[in-house]
C-alpha cells in the first residue's frame, strides 16, 4: 500500500503517484469487482481513480486497525453493513450479526475486507447483548468459511496483522534456514524484543481464567503464538539426542510453540487435578501469562518425555515444585480450528524433582533426583 504523507491532501498524493500508476499491469482483475459495485466511476480506471482506490484503501485499514486496540476488549462484535448504492450482497447479508471477538471468523471478516469495503464493526459488552436479544441471548455463529470470500489478499485481520499466527509462523519457517550464527540471532533478538506476534498472549490466558471463573466458557479453537523455543533446544531436536544421552529421529521444526484456546481450557479445568490446590494454580497462571518471556530466560530448563514424545518446559516455583508444560512437537492440534503442523502447547502441571525423573534433560544443569 502507498501511505499519504501526514499533512499531504489527496490532490498531493495524486500528483506524486500518477507516474506509478500509469503502469498498464497496475489495472489487475480484482479492479473489475470494484467497477461492478461502482459503477458510476470512470470505466477507464484513470489515474484519480486509482489514486482514490489507494487513498480510501489506507484510510479504511489504519482506521480499522486502530479500533482494534478498543474492539478487542469486548466480548463480542457485531458486524455493521454501511449502505452504498451497490451493495456487496455477501456483505450485506451480514449485517446486525453478532459473533464471539476471539472466533476465528473475524481473522479473515473483520473490515474492510474487500476493495472499497465501508463495513465496520461495534464492540458489544454481555449487557448490551441482553438488552438487544433478551436475557438469555446467545452470540451468533459464525457463518461457514467460503475460501473465495472474502477475495485471497483481504483474507487477513487488519488489526491483528503485526501479532498474527501466519506472521510468526512464515519467520519460523525462514529462521531455520538461515545459518546457525544468524539463526540464534534472529531468535534472540525476537525473543529479547518480545515483538509484537507474542503480546496477545496474556490477554489469552485472562479470558480463559475470567470466563472459567464466570462458568462460561466460550472456547472456539481461537489460536495464538506463545514464544520460539532457544536456538540450543532446536539444536538438539534437529542433531537427535540429548545430554543425557537419549537418542531420537530428528526433528527440523519450526521453532514456533503456539496455543489453542481449547488447550487451555482443557489445562485450567483439568478436573479434579486443581482441586484443593488453588494457590499452586494461581502460580501457575501467572507463570503461563509469562511464557513469551520465560521461553528463553536463563532460569528455564528444557526436556524431552520419552512418551508421548514432547518437549517440556519447567520453571521452578519454590524449593520443591516446578511447573511443566509439555508442548507437543510439530504436530496438530485437533482442538484448534486451524490445523496446521507447529509445536503446540498441551496443558501444565506443578511437578516435584522426583515425578520429573522420566524426563530427558536438555539443560547440563539439572541433575536427575
Amino acid at each position: 500500500m502507498v501511505c499519504q504523507p501526514r499533512g499531504k491532501p489527496l490532490s498531493r498524493l495524486r500528483k506524486t503517484r500518477s507516474r506509478a500508476l500509469s503502469c498498464p499491469s497496475y489495472c489487475t482483475a480484482n479492479l473489475l469487482d470494484i467497477c461492478h459495485h461502482y459503477p458510476r466511476e470512470p470505466h477507464q480506471l484513470a489515474r484519480a481513480w486509482r489514486t482514490r482506490l489507494i487513498y480510501q484503501t489506507n484510510l479504511r485499514t489504519s482506521y480499522m486497525a486502530g479500533r482494534w486496540e478498543t474492539l478487542q476488549k469486548f466480548p463480542y462484535l457485531q458486524y455493521q453493513h454501511r449502505t452504498v448504492d451497490n451493495p456487496r450482497e455477501n456483505h450485506k447479508a451480514l449485517d446486525d450479526k453478532i459473533i464471539a471477538t476471539r472466533d476465528p471468523w473475524w481473522d479473515t471478516h473483520y473490515p474492510p475486507n474487500g476493495w472499497m469495503c465501508r463495513c465496520t464493526v461495534n464492540g458489544i459488552s454481555e449487557a448490551r447483548l441482553r438488552a438487544m436479544r433478551g436475557e438469555n441471548a446467545e452470540p451468533d455463529t459464525a457463518p461457514p468459511d467460503d475460501p473465495n470470500d472474502p477475495p485471497p489478499e483481504w483474507r487477513y485481520h487488519v488489526g491483528k496483522a503485526a501479532r498474527s499466527m501466519a506472521a510468526a509462523e512464515r519467520f519460523g519457517q525462514k529462521v531455520v534456514q538461515l545459518p546457525p550464527a544468524w539463526r540464534k540471532a534472529a531468535l534472540d533478538d525476537a525473543q529479547k524484543r518480545q515483538v509484537d506476534w507474542f503480546k496477545d498472549f496474556p490477554g489469552f490466558i485472562d479470558r480463559a481464567v475470567s470466563e472459567i471463573a464466570e462458568g462460561k466458557p466460550r472456547s472456539v479453537g481461537a489460536v495464538t503464538p506463545v514464544a520460539f523455543m532457544p536456538d540450543q533446544v532446536w539444536e538438539q531436536l534437529a542433531a537427535g539426542e540429548t545430554i543425557g544421552g537419549y537418542k531420537f529421529e530428528p526433528k527440523r521444526v519450526t521453532p514456533l510453540i503456539a496455543s489453542s484456546d481449547r488447550a487451555l481450557y482443557h489445562a485450567l479445568r483439568g478436573g479434579q487435578k486443581w482441586a484443593g490446590r488453588e494457590a499452586a494454580l494461581q502460580a501457575v497462571i501467572a507463570e503461563v501469562r509469562n511464557l513469551p518471556e520465560w521461553a528463553n530466560h536463563p532460569d528455564t530448563l528444557w526436556f524431552l518425555n520419552k512418551s508421548p514424545f514432547q518437549l517440556v518446559l519447567a520453571r521452578k516455583l519454590d524449593d520443591t515444585h516446578y511447573m511443566t508444560v509439555p508442548i507437543s512437537i510439530d504436530g496438530i492440534d485437533h482442538k484448534a480450528k486451524e490445523k496446521v503442523k507447529l509445536n503446540w502447547l498441551h496443558t501444565f502441571e506443578v511437578e516435584t524433582r522426583a515425578t520429573m525423573g522420566h524426563l530427558w534433560a536438555l539443560d547440563d544443569r539439572w541433575e536427575s533426583p
